[in-house]
């Protein structure tokens, strides 16, 4: 069932919502030698309007193409906002995540490996430009960013 609540969760991820150019970071690890990154991203409502589904493909150093495909939604039950990718790498990833203080919506991994070892942040800039950083948790309990990108609306004539 919809709540009035559920709805209100969810309006707070419209402003991922549409067509974006990706450009950004990533530094020398499992996804390659790291340099610039360059892409894009949709951001669509689908599932009955209560996932926010997505897909990116990206072009990162060393690969050919990335694609990364998942979704976004709210548990109210749990007060907490889910999240799931899949890439093509073979990876599946599952997370659970809140809006911060700083006005970021953060998501800490639980699946494959809970406990937070991995965290994604994203932010919307004054811009327009949304900000999408990946994190992994260090050997001293602290996280390092090891991806940015940044999320330029597309310009479309269609």
């Amino acid at each position: 069932m919809i709540t009035e609540d559920l709805k209100i969760a969810l309006r707070k991820l419209d402003f991922l919502e549409g067509h974006w150019d990706n450009t950004g970071n990533i530094s020398p690890g499992q996804f390659g030698p790291g340099g610039a990154v360059s892409g894009s991203t949709v951001y669509r409502w689908d599932i009955g309007n209560v996932w926010l589904v997505y897909k990116s493909v990206l072009k990162l150093p060393g690969l050919a193409t990335y694609v990364v495909s998942g979704g976004f939604s709210y548990d109210s039950g749990r007060s907490s906002y889910l999240a799931y990718a899949a890439n093509s790498i073979g990876s599946l990833m599952t997370y659970e995540g809140s809006w911060k203080s700083d006005s970021s919506l953060v998501f800490l991994q639980a699946f494959p490996e809970p406990g937070g070892l991995a965290r994604i942040r994203y932010r919307k800039l004054d811009d327009g430009t949304v900000q999408m950083l990946s994190d992994r948790k260090t050997k001293g309990g602290g996280f390092e960013t090891y991806f940015v990108t940044d999320m330029k609306p597309q310009q479309r004539h269609d």
